[in-house]
């Protein structure tokens, strides 16, 4: 994540009176993410976690297989739903999700676990 970029092209957009008020919002938005993404810190969590880990790929942020929070918690389970943030309830790819989801708060090993080599 790169805020100085992001704030660059924001700047740009606005400098060249190009950005509609929506655009706006949407640059406002994405900054206040990045902010925190980057001012979040992972405490320790001494139960276990289910993550449920998109398979899309995403060309704009490179992630840990476990979303660092591998080291934060005492045990996590990792399940693959497809679908990136915005798919996950779309009808093809909500029967996974609902399954893995099912699975988890059941307490059911996925097929294949994840291991933190």
């Amino acid at each position: 994540l790169n805020r100085d970029a992001e704030a660059a092209e924001a700047r740009t957009l606005l400098d060249s009176g190009t950005a509609a008020s929506g655009h706006l919002r949407i640059i406002q938005v994405r900054l206040t993410h990045i902010d925190a993404i980057q001012d979040y810190k992972v405490r320790p969590y001494p139960g276990s976690m289910v993550l449920l880990r998109s398979t899309a790929e995403n060309d704009k942020y490179e992630r840990l297989p476990d979303y660092g929070w591998g080291t934060a918690v005492a045990s996590l389970q990792i399940r693959d739903v497809r679908g990136n943030h915005l798919e996950l309830f779309d009808p093809e790819n909500a029967g996974v999700l609902a399954t893995q989801l099912r699975q988890a708060l059941e307490g059911k090993v996925p097929a294949r676990p994840f291991q933190l080599h």
